[in-house]
């Protein structure tokens, strides 16, 4: 299955690597915003979003922070004019409205990588062939939050982790 530019099936062989087993929260992105804004290598833009201020990525954005799809899902970081804070409530919701700068320059911040797509697959298969990263390979509401089932990221964590104890796949 799966659309023209994602076949033909083939192998890939992979080196080991590492992934968290959770989303990226806000509270912990924020921490992350934080520390790069006291060292300068981000800025807030007239625009009210951040973009990166040094480095390979500088002039790029990092995060839509007036992101809004509706009252449930938006972004859930805000910045007063000296630091980034998290909406009360939303700390352990996954980050989102991150761009691929933005997720790439966290992840060096903290000495990692983003996935390559085959990382990412095999992850989230967790070694089998199954279709969904859920625990059996199986999709519904109880076991994901896809599609307009909810409409809006839960706390990470919120469903069982698939074969590898990797959530929210």
């Amino acid at each position: 299955e799966g659309d023209a530019d994602e076949k033909p099936v083939h192998s890939v062989t992979l080196d080991g690597f590492k992934m968290s087993m959770y989303e990226i929260t806000n509270a912990l992105y924020c921490e992350y915003l934080n520390a790069a804004f006291a060292s300068s290598d981000i800025e807030v833009r007239n625009d009210g979003d951040v973009y990166g201020k040094t480095g390979e990525w500088s002039g790029q954005r990092y995060l839509d922070i007036g992101y809004t799809e509706n009252a449930s899902n938006t972004c859930w970081i805000l910045f007063n004019g000296a630091e980034f804070l998290v909406q009360v409530g939303y700390a352990e919701r996954p980050v989102i409205a991150v761009m691929w700068y933005g997720a790439k320059a966290f992840a060096n911040y903290y000495g990692f990588d983003l996935p390559t797509e085959a990382e990412w697959e095999y992850a989230c298969r967790s070694g089998a062939q199954n279709k969904y990263g859920t625990l059996n390979g199986d999709i519904n509401d109880g076991l994901a939050n896809f599609g307009d089932a909810i409409g809006y990221p839960l706390a990470v964590g919120s469903y069982a982790p698939n074969g590898y104890g990797l959530y929210d796949m």
